[in-house]
């Protein structure tokens, strides 16, 4: 079964202008449910559309932007590029054998 992001559904281009195109909330969520994301869809369903049922253009710039800012967050709290570095570092220096035993 498929897996798709949501923001790769609730957005779309023309692909030559850039130019923005509409998006049917009800094609998002049919195409979340197929795949088996309930909750996706469920998000995507709260999303305000117009009377064709068409997404709110400004609602999903929100959403998007506030995604991306939590991703953010949560990336400078947890630091983990540091993380990553110092765990590899580790392994070069000590070796993947007695990494565990050098943590402690």
């Amino acid at each position: 079964m498929q897996q798709f992001e949501i923001s790769d559904l609730i957005t779309a281009v023309e692909p030559h202008s850039g130019r923005r195109l509409p998006v049917r909330r009800a094609e998002v969520v049919r195409r979340l449910l197929e795949s088996g994301d309930e909750r996706g869809s469920r998000i995507v369903a709260e999303l305000p559309a117009d009377r064709e049922g068409v997404l709110d253009p400004d609602a999903v710039d929100r959403l998007l932007i506030s995604v991306h800012t939590e991703l953010q967050r949560l990336s400078e709290e947890l630091r983990i590029g540091e993380r990553l570095a110092l765990g590899r570092a580790a392994r070069r220096l000590v070796g993947p054998e007695h990494l565990a035993e050098a943590i402690g």
